[in-house]
């Protein structure tokens, strides 16, 4: 298929970025043709896809897979296109509001696909896809953990982390100093601490992860350390901290690392492979 795919932004390596790089990797890998088409694009997070485009192609898609409601209103003006399907990643950002024109609507957790119903619109639930062959475990977790890896995106929230006694690696919390993370970084933490695709692709490489950040449109926000049998439950609000909605608290964390981590880099694995595996989500979101 000829396939158009946009996010808003493609300039720096948020939980967005990310996710048109993975689904638009794994539509290449399938065989499709795929143009990309971003809003604001510069630096290294533009390079990885090779070309993007900032005005839309004139050819005619098969599919249109539109992130943002900034590009859905693009799409709707200027491409030509068999079909659009809008990705609703968030309740709260005005990016993720959904727009009428779209013929479909998926939502990446049960929380957005409530909200999306509340607005009238009907969606439905795709979660997030990782590439299981760039994050993947390279060693085994230490018997007690070591260190951390905080992907937190507020500084506050990385002093947090520290405060837990680990030796602590933490993401710049200016977004455009980020960088891509390559998978060594995951996999010399045996805990990572972060929301969303953060957690995501720590589970992918077998890591330990606690959900948590303090960001300012979702506040600070602490769930769990993701388990089997917590994991599907704290999906329903994409691993946000908005599921229980607690908060930081180091010596009930510290209780938590020493009931519930496991130096078992499979268990973690499985996870992922069961949940977020993109090949298998990238086909549901062409059927």
């Amino acid at each position: 298929m000829k396939i158009l795919l946009t996010n808003n932004h493609l300039n720096t390596f948020g939980g967005s970025e990310n996710w048109t790089f993975t689904v638009y990797s794994t539509l290449k890998k399938m065989g499709h043709s795929v143009d990309v088409f971003a809003i604001d694009v510069g630096g290294v997070g533009t390079q990885r896809f090779g070309t993007v485009y900032t005005t839309i192609p004139d050819v005619t898609y098969d599919l249109v897979i539109a992130n943002h409601n900034t590009c859905v209103e693009v799409v709707l003006e200027k491409a030509k296109y068999s079909k659009l399907i809008m990705m609703c990643h968030g309740v709260i950002p005005h990016l993720e509001q959904p727009i009428k024109g779209a013929d479909r609507y998926i939502s990446i957790s049960n929380e957005i696909q409530c909200h999306l119903l509340l607005l009238g619109y009907r969606s439905d639930v795709i979660l997030n896809p990782v590439d299981l062959d760039i994050y993947h475990p390279t060693k085994e977790l230490n018997e007690t953990p070591q260190e951390i890896f905080a992907l937190c995106q507020n500084i506050k929230a990385q002093e947090n982390v520290r405060s837990l006694g680990f030796k602590t690696v933490c993401i710049p919390p200016i977004r455009n100093e980020r960088v891509g993370i390559s998978n060594d970084t995951f996999n010399n933490a045996d805990i990572c601490v972060g929301l969303g695709r953060s957690a995501y692709e720590s589970l992918a490489c077998g890591r330990c992860v606690i959900v948590y950040d303090a960001r300012g449109y979702n506040g600070d926000k602490y769930d769990s350390i993701v388990t089997r049998e917590n994991v599907s439950e704290l999906l329903r609000t994409n691993l946000s901290g908005r599921r229980f909605n607690k908060k930081f608290n180091a010596e009930k964390i510290l209780r938590g690392i020493k009931t519930l981590y496991r130096p078992n880099t499979e268990y973690y694995r499985s996870i992922a492979e069961d949940y977020f595996d993109a090949k298998k989500i990238v086909n549901k979101i062409l059927q």
